[in-house]
């Protein structure tokens, strides 16, 4: 069930899945706040036992990402050093044990450093992205879509 004034979903809902490798042991990794925005709301953090992915747990809706991911928060990340591919290294690891090619999609890709680490003939790669300005940087830099 969401919660319409935070539009996030609430943390009884059914155990959820690893996107990557299936596994559906996936436990709570980290809980905080929005420091950016300071929303009072907290963010979950889920982490998968098998694989070691970690992602948010239910995401705010896409009707409501955009008061999530301002230019501030683009600024923020890109002063953070996240256009550095390297930084990715140990996700290729974890990917590739799983799935050697096909197609990659980055939701929130940012500078797209991760697909640019992800280039080769074996990946088709794709890219979600907010800011259009970024989303563009992203595409020129790792030849995604």
């Amino acid at each position: 069930m969401t919660d319409t004034k935070s539009g996030f979903m609430s943390l009884k809902q059914e155990r959820e899945m690893c996107p990557i490798c299936g596994d559906s042991g996936v436990k709570r990794f980290r809980e905080a706040p929005d420091r950016l925005h300071g929303k009072v709301e907290r963010y979950t953090l889920v982490r998968c036992p098998n694989c070691s992915l970690v992602w948010l747990s239910h995401p705010p809706p896409p009707d409501q990402m955009h008061l999530h991911y301002t230019e501030a928060y683009d600024n923020l990340i890109s002063a953070a050093g996240q256009d550095s591919p390297s930084r990715w290294g140990f996700r290729l690891d974890a990917i590739a044990r799983y799935k050697h090619g096909g197609a990659l999609l980055d939701m929130g890709c940012s500078s797209g450093s991760f697909l640019e680490l992800m280039r080769n003939d074996s990946w088709h790669l794709y890219g979600i992205e907010m800011s259009a300005d970024v989303a563009r940087k992203a595409e020129a830099r790792s030849g995604g879509k």
